[in-house]
């Protein structure tokens, strides 16, 4: 899908660090209002056979003894361990493997999204600027505004910028053993980046994927050893901002004032006459 132009920026009155700093927030993945959040619905069953498969795989093998030694439960080498696996306990295992399956794939789901959002975050935006559930949940009940960036600028090139696809399914994942392979991790996790509930379609959502250790860090003021992470933007890929219909917007136009925002369309919500929607004036 084409990429559209201008894409949109809720926000509610602390949006305007936006306009005076010239950054977008990134945010991990488990501080999203939304649980599902790179969640997917996990293989059902793990075959013996499968299991089998897995513990002839020396890659597995190698993880499973550093696992093993960094437990205290085995102190010989590689080798030997690889020979108690195979000629003594492979049947025992496999079955373990077999019959764990279930609450190891619910840790590692946990554990999974965890680990990313310590490595990756989003910028969230929306194709649509006069969404009411969106106004009324991101913007503080239409106090706030939206920003409408143009995706024409640089800064929307590279990370790219995707479409959020809605389902009524999560993304099937595999064994996490899989993961191992890589062009299959990097489709997954594509996948559950992209894939929301069909409730949130509305939304119209795309989303920028960044690493957080390319961002900028600050201390969370208002979360004890939390960090906020950001993206400079050029205040040229600023398009134009919608003011709420119960915006106070005094701060927001004196900063829009200034020389370098003569560019920026300013437009006004205001509620329609007779129908549930709004009207955006200039």
């Amino acid at each position: 899908m084409m990429l559209p132009n201008p894409l949109y920026k809720y926000c509610d009155s602390r949006g305007i660090d936006i306009l005076l700093r010239a950054r977008l927030k990134v945010t991990p993945f488990n501080e999203f209002n939304d649980p599902f959040e790179l969640a997917p619905r996990m293989r059902t069953e793990f075959k013996l056979e499968d299991a089998q498969a897995m513990l002839r795989d020396p890659e597995y093998q190698r993880d499973l003894y550093k696992v093993t030694v960094g437990l205290g439960q085995f102190r010989g080498s590689f080798d030997q361990f690889r020979d108690y696996i195979l000629l003594l306990v492979a049947d025992d295992l496999a079955k373990k493997l077999v019959t764990d399956y279930p609450k190891d794939a619910a840790e590692f789901r946990e554990r999974h999204m965890e680990k990313i959002s310590t490595e990756f975050g989003l910028i969230c935006l929306s194709q649509i600027p006069d969404d009411i559930l969106m106004w009324s949940h991101y913007t503080r009940g239409h106090t706030g505004f939206v920003i409408g960036f143009d995706t024409n600028d640089a800064f929307f090139a590279e990370p790219p910028v995707h479409d959020v696809i809605y389902s009524k399914e999560r993304v099937l994942m595999g064994h996490f053993a899989d993961l191992r392979d890589a062009p299959y991790r990097s489709d997954v996790i594509k996948n559950l980046i992209k894939t929301k509930s069909i409730n949130w379609s509305y939304e119209h959502e795309w989303r920028q994927l960044h690493m957080l250790a390319q961002c900028t860090a600050e201390p969370d003021t208002g979360r004890q050893g939390r960090q906020l992470y950001f993206k400079p933007i050029s205040r040229s890929a600023i398009l134009e901002v919608v003011l709420g219909c119960r915006c106070d917007d005094r701060a927001i136009r004196e900063v829009l004032s200034a020389a370098e925002f003569q560019h920026v369309k300013i437009r006004k919500a205001r509620i329609h006459d007779s129908e549930f929607q709004l009207v955006l004036e200039e």
